[in-house]
């Protein structure tokens, strides 16, 4: 069963996020009405529209995807904390299907954190989706040596921008 998203480091294919799939029990709770390794965020704190969705109804692979609804400004799911290296390359790949997006936009990006959990930058975007699409590919690539200074670990994130009636799946 081939696994939907890739993060990998490019010289050594293999997957570094926890639960690309979404759709392991990882922490081995059985509790299945989350995603594990996986956390929705807001990016606005003051936005309270909006939701977030482990979703057992569309899919690209498998059974689960992620999906965040109706969001007026921005919302995120970010994948658990995976260490890197700044000599190294990482490459994010994604599924995104969208539904009424309008001017809204879904995408993915990698945050770069410090080993305090403090914020030191965005560092690779990918294209951003808008409107009504079926499932689309999309891939953000870090190259060695471009990540902040301090940086010890990498989130990857899914986003919807600015979408009141609209949905954004990510597999």
């Amino acid at each position: 069963n081939p696994t939907p998203i890739r993060w990998r480091r490019s010289a050594q294919p293999s997957n570094l996020l926890p639960n690309p799939g979404f759709e392991a029990d990882v922490n081995g709770d059985e509790v299945f009405d989350h995603c594990d390794g996986w956390k929705p965020t807001l990016a606005d704190w003051h936005d309270t529209t909006g939701s977030w969705h482990w979703d057992s109804q569309v899919a690209h692979t498998g059974k689960h995807s992620l999906s965040i609804r109706q969001v007026t400004t921005h919302r995120t799911w970010e994948s658990d904390p995976v260490p890197v290296s700044n000599q190294t390359s990482y490459r994010a790949s994604a599924w995104i299907r969208t539904e009424s997006l309008g001017e809204g936009t879904a995408s993915l990006y990698v945050a770069c954190y410090d080993e305090n959990g403090k914020w030191t930058g965005t560092v690779a975007h990918s294209a951003r989706i808008t409107g009504t699409s079926d499932w689309r590919q999309v891939e953000a690539t870090v190259p060695a040596g471009r990540l902040p200074e301090r940086t010890s670990v990498i989130r990857v994130n899914f986003s919807l921008k600015q979408a009141p009636a609209g949905v954004a799946w990510f597999d």
